[in-house]
């Protein structure tokens, strides 16, 4: 069965592991190239519908998500329990909160994370509709602004919570927020704590 998985180009969970913990020095001393040239590549063949982050630092942290997609949660369960312990390296489950230095910037717009707003529109099956106010120049295109508010929200609550929690979005920018609105960040506080450290 491995044999023909490798045949066909597929890869087990072990085999990233392994070659994980035969290179850690290597990833330990690499940069984001090498992130994207040698450890990206080979997660993906191994875990086919996740993703994952890599936090370059002491120790080094593997963040694997689920792109999002709340139906993967329990792979990617799966695939951090499957990580044997490696010094040197941390595997979490799912996007952790993370506060930037200097905002999140995509192509030439950058989003500032403690003037993006939040407004609750209402509550539907258990989650929050939201309407969030992106702290960008109001002549953005709402494809960006989309994206950047994506991204300020997994930033800023963690992808599990934004699977979980939240389930509507309203995108707008930030000068068309009510006087009401609050920051992203109290807007973090007041949701349940995520239940996957």
């Amino acid at each position: 069965m491995g044999f023909l998985k490798r045949l066909f180009g597929g890869q087990q969970p072990a085999d990233f592991w392994q070659w994980v913990s035969a290179n850690v020095d290597l990833i330990r001393a690499g940069d984001a190239a090498f992130v994207e040239r040698e450890i990206l590549p080979r997660f993906n063949k191994s875990f086919k519908e996740l993703s994952l982050g890599v936090l370059l630092g002491d120790p080094t942290e593997f963040e694997i998500g689920a792109g999002g997609i709340s139906e993967y949660i329990p792979k990617v369960i799966e695939a951090v329990q499957s990580a044997p312990a490696i010094p040197g390296i941390k595997v979490v489950a799912f996007r952790q909160p993370h506060q930037p230095q200097g905002g999140i910037r995509m192509g030439d717009t950058e989003v500032d994370l403690a003037a993006t707003r939040v407004v609750v529109a209402g509550e539907h099956e258990g989650r929050v509709d939201i309407d969030l106010y992106v702290a960008v120049p109001p002549d953005t295109s709402m494809p960006i602004v989309m994206q950047l508010g994506f991204l300020a929200l997994d930033h800023s609550l963690g992808e599990y919570l934004v699977m979980t929690q939240i389930g509507g979005i309203d995108f707008h920018t930030i000068d068309q927020a009510p006087h009401d609105a609050v920051t992203i960040q109290e807007f973090a506080a007041s949701l349940p704590p995520s239940p996957i450290p």
